[in-house]
């Protein structure tokens, strides 16, 4: 049995049409990823800042004064203390994300304020 010229045409056609709309809807998908590349670099500056926080302790110990030592970025809030440090930066969502010498790093729903201790809400 031998299949029509037109029906293997129209399936080729077809086939041809669904590539194409694959295509197009995982360019336009790829395109609008929602990635925040700055908040990325300001979550890895963070992880730096609490090594050298770290090390800062570990030739003095004791935390005061840490802020002004560890190079912190302009508009980048830090508190300190003998026994502790926060640091914080305003995501812009209503959110926050902190650093404290307690070990803790994420986000927060409210700022840590004048504390040396993040606030994990």
């Amino acid at each position: 049995m031998q299949v029509p010229r037109i029906i293997i045409t129209t399936l080729q056609l077809a086939m041809l049409a669904l590539i194409t709309v694959g295509v197009l809807l995982g360019g336009w998908w790829l395109l609008n990823l929602d990635v925040n590349t700055e908040q990325t670099q300001y979550k890895l500056q963070m992880s730096r800042l609490q090594v050298s926080a770290q090390i800062y302790y570990s030739r003095l110990q004791y935390y005061e004064g840490v802020c002004n030592d560890i190079g912190l970025p302009a508009g980048w809030r830090c508190n300190s203390n003998e026994a502790g440090y926060a640091v914080e930066f305003d995501l812009g969502t209503g959110r926050f994300y902190c650093m404290d010498s307690a070990g803790f790093l994420g986000e927060t729903r409210v700022s840590k304020g004048v504390t040396v201790a993040c606030r994990d809400y």
